[in-house]
């Protein structure tokens, strides 16, 4: 869900000054604001995931 995943980022990511991060955060807030589709945070989540080295797996 984005509302869970903008919370981890704003909460618990742990690179916080990384460029992918913001750039999902923004993200995710014009999804909670209809203005792009949940597959746009979903793809710029895995790129912030990946790039703070967290992503396992298929989780996303």
């Amino acid at each position: 869900m984005v509302s869970d995943a903008a919370e981890v980022l704003l909460k618990d990511w742990p690179k916080p000054r990384c460029d992918s991060r913001l750039a999902t955060i923004e993200t995710c807030l014009a999804d909670l604001r209809g203005e792009k589709p949940p597959r746009i945070a979903r793809k710029a989540s895995i790129t912030a995931a990946k790039d703070a080295k967290i992503l396992r797996g298929e989780q996303f």
